[in-house]
């Protein structure tokens, strides 16, 4: 499909407007009876979402969020990356000349919460290179103060950290408060885009962790950095597993670019005949691949071309030196750099982002936002119309319909979860049988063990994966298999009693009601708590993006084989398979799955004192190996399969009260006996109703652009 991107920009900007100016007009709304449907405080959340994506639209500018570990060299780049890293020869404490470098934001050693900044590049009117321009947002406040034009470096670092010693460096009457995010506008350079550098979620306190998240949604590509003088700590790939979470979420899945940084302090000779950084970024893209790759998804962008190896110094230095700089040829310097390559990456995902895709994630982010609106005010628009003479019929109607559906969650919840139990309870009896894992393990790994040179990283990490691999095989070839049949049994018993109780109280079908939305049939509202929900779950299912859809799509993977059509009880009473809850499965079981046994394995690792104990220790804990992948898998699969009945449970629960909703509107109706006021009411209503057709029509139609299937019902 073709399309005029400037054109559709524009179009797409004035449906955000109107959608703007339409929940301005829905706020204002008030029932006959002094009501208002909608709260205040939604509406204001809304309206700043929809502002962030009419910036987002308007703007060619793309936004780029820097995440990584705190004093991961974010800091350093994103000064870099806009040609704001300035090097200088001085003399140190006994004489000697010395480097220096000098960025638009300061970099800390210290631990400190640093706070998310903004760096966006501007242009003036009259050709002139305009100043840089500091400007702080405070905790206690939604707008932007000035601070400064072409601040110190002191003076930035001042507003940008909370050590004492820094903040004394601020005006008077800042001293005394918290500064939230701030914004650098500097001189338009070749590098068009508004680069976010936000904290490391590991430094102290959580107090930017919310604006840090907020900026993740916001941003069209994260670069992740990391230093080139070791490989990926443990502590980061929490971190990589969230930004994986919110890749596998974001619409259009959002560019990842991954990048080591100081290359220049990484230059020896590791054993395979590599430079320490290039090994560093070989074996971190295999760390990410790997990672994907256990999960069960085939999805090659999140890794990407994987990392690239940069130095903001050595292009800093050759900038310094000109065509000769103090430590030889500058144009090797800048070579060595490789920023160039950096730049071009981003510049390239710039020039695609900035076209249909952008538009359609933009458009796709404002669909959920105005449809809730809309079908609300169909239905009171709906109880509106209704002659006043039918109204109590109905109202006995969805009563009844109440009382026949109350009993049926808890009913679910009992019935399911203990057959649950004890399906699970015969797969996991098959881990101890004569050929069960442990005797698959010893069989493949004992010789192994037994020759491997455990005192090297390498081999223990070779083991690591090769274990990792073995038990998740053994456990796809057999017990995986039989829990996808039981998953698939579940969905089908589940779907059916629903089926047949949705049936059994829509009896009546002459009465127009909400059938049962998908947008209600997401994971679990009710929160586990910690004793609920054990730290390998949850680090399980952070890798994965965990959704349900709805029944008869195409789901992919393993999830095409767990869909099952609505049939029996459903289709002979003629119900949807919408309106019996569609309990086809994504593949999050599986993922979940086999993701646990990528995560669980990393926990038992311990320091030996000398090889022949390691090697006899590897060998004895593989059986300790099985027990706890037996306790693994049970209560993942009873988490994945309670997950599903609590869903079951809790979406008959919603659409109870959404006929609750739907009796109070029409009880309101028979007290309203102005005519002509009702008349003025209906027509407003109406009116409402077909605006937000209009916009919902050419958001779809926006979204559409990247080619995905939609399904928005009113």
């Amino acid at each position: 499909m073709s399309i005029n991107v400037e054109e559709e920009r524009l179009g797409l900007r004035q449906i955000l407007l109107d959608v703007d100016t339409w929940l301005k007009k829905v706020g204002s709304y008030v029932a006959p009876d002094g009501s208002k449907p909608f709260s205040d405080q939604q509406l204001d959340t809304d309206a700043e979402k929809i502002q962030d994506l009419l910036n987002r639209a308007t703007s060619s500018l793309l936004t780029v969020a820097f995440a990584g570990e705190m004093s991961s060299g974010k800091s350093f780049l994103v000064s870099a990356l806009h040609h704001q890293l300035k090097y200088d020869l001085i003399l140190d404490e006994k004489n000697r000349p010395a480097g220096k470098y000098t960025g638009i934001l300061p970099s800390f050693t210290e631990p400190t919460s640093a706070c998310p900044v903004r760096v966006e590049p501007v242009a003036s009117s009259d050709g002139t290179v305009p100043p840089v321009v500091l400007s702080v947002r405070f905790a206690e406040s939604e707008e932007w103060e000035w601070i400064a034009d072409n601040p110190t470096a002191q003076t930035v670092a001042a507003y940008l950290t909370d050590i004492p010693e820094r903040i004394e460096k601020r005006k008077e009457n800042h001293r005394n408060r918290i500064v939230a995010e701030a914004r650098l506008l500097v001189p338009a350079t070749d590098m068009p885009s508004i680069l976010y550098d936000l904290p490391g979620l590991n430094a102290p306190g959580r107090r930017y962790e919310m604006i840090a998240r907020k900026a993740w949604n916001r941003a069209d590509c994260i670069v992740y950095v990391t230093p080139a003088t070791h490989t990926l700590r443990d502590s980061e790939t929490e971190l990589i597993a969230e930004i994986y979470k919110h890749y596998k979420g974001s619409a259009g899945r959002k560019k990842i670019i991954w990048a080591v940084t100081a290359i220049d302090t990484a230059l020896d000779v590791t054993a395979d005949n590599l430079a320490r950084w290039r090994s560093t970024a070989r074996r971190n893209t295999e760390y990410i691949r790997d990672l994907v790759q256990s999960t069960g998804d085939v999805d090659p962008d999140f890794a990407g071309r994987g990392f690239i190896g940069v130095s903001p110094a050595l292009e800093a230095r050759a900038e310094f030196g000109g065509t000769r700089s103090a430590f030889g040829s500058a144009e090797d310097d800048m070579s060595d750099s490789r920023m160039d390559e950096l730049r071009h990456a981003l510049l390239a995902m710039i020039n695609e982002g900035a076209g249909a895709q952008h538009l359609a994630n933009v458009a796709l982010g404002a669909l959920p936002i105005v449809r809730p609106y809309e079908r609300t005010l169909r239905d009171i628009l709906l109880s509106a119309k209704i002659p006043h003479e039918h109204l109590q019929d109905e109202i006995s109607e969805l009563e009844r319909r109440i009382s026949q559906l109350r009993s049926i969650p808890a009913e679910i919840r009992q019935e399911f979860g203990e057959r649950l139990k004890t399906d699970i309870q015969r797969i996991v009896l098959t881990f101890n049988e004569r050929h069960g894992l442990a005797k698959h393990l010893h069989d493949e790994l004992d010789p192994y063990i037994k020759s491997a040179n455990l005192l090297s990283q390498l081999e223990v990490s070779q083991l690591d994966l090769r274990m990792t691999r073995l038990i998740r095989e053994w456990i796809e070839r057999d017990p995986l298999q039989r829990w996808i049949h039981e998953l698939r049994q579940l969905a089908e018993r589940l779907r059916l009693r629903v089926a047949s109780a949705l049936s059994h109280s829509h009896a009546d079908n002459s009465l127009s009601y909400n059938e049962l939305d998908l947008e209600l049939f997401s994971p679990s509202r009710t929160p586990r708590t910690p004793a609920q929900q054990s730290d390998l779950a949850e680090k399980a299912a952070s890798i994965v993006t965990a959704t349900f859809s709805l029944a008869g799509a195409a789901a992919t993977a393993i999830g095409t084989l767990l869909a099952v059509p609505a049939t029996g009880v459903a289709a002979a009473a003629g119900v949807t398979a919408a309106t019996t809850l569609g309990l086809a499965l994504a593949p999050v079981g599986v993922v979940m799955l086999t993701t646990g046994i990528y995560v669980f394995r990393r926990r038992r690792q311990q320091r030996i004192s000398s090889l022949e104990v390691m090697r006899q220790e590897h060998i004895e804990a593989l059986d300790t190996q099985v027990v706890e992948a037996a306790a693994w898998f049970t209560k993942s699969t009873l988490e994945i399969g309670d997950d599903l009945i609590e869903k079951t449970a809790e979406r008959i629960e919603v659409h109870i009260e959404e006929l609750r909703e739907m009796i109070r509107r029409r009880t309101e109706r028979l007290d309203t006996p102005e005519v002509l006021e009702e008349r003025e009411h209906i027509e407003m209503l109406t009116d409402m109703c077909d605006r937000a057709g209009m916009i919902r029509g050419g958001l779809e139609r926006c979204a559409a652009f990247s080619g995905a299937t939609l399904d928005y019902r009113t």
